[in-house]
């Protein structure tokens, strides 16, 4: 679901691919029924706003400190891209699924 503006811009390589493969390695892949996954991106306050969402097995927490390859690699390439102009927020609790929020400057 992107709006038309946010289909213009554009975002660093490898953006999307970790998330969505994140949201089906560990959020579809432990469980035995489908999972739904959404990606939308729109424009809000000259920034480019993308959520990740899946209803799948989610996790107690993120652990930000972590050496990962995921989550971690991307928010460490955003902040050095943009500094303080960009953020990584995640939402999740074990069987609620996880949401991830992006927000860069649109360009």
């Amino acid at each position: 679901d992107v709006d038309e503006e946010a289909g213009e811009c554009l975002v660093p390589r490898l953006l999307l691919q970790p998330l969505v493969e994140n949201a089906i390695r560990h959020g579809a892949d432990p469980l035995e029924r489908a999972v739904s996954l959404t990606v939308r991106a729109s424009i809000r306050t000259g920034r480019l706003e993308i959520d990740v969402v899946d209803d799948g097995a989610g996790a107690a927490a993120v652990d930000w400190t972590s050496e990962g390859i995921g989550l971690v690699t991307l928010r460490r390439r955003l902040l050095a891209l943009y500094g303080d102009r960009a953020s990584v927020q995640v939402t999740t609790a074990p069987g609620a699924g996880f949401s991830v929020h992006v927000r860069i400057p649109a360009a």
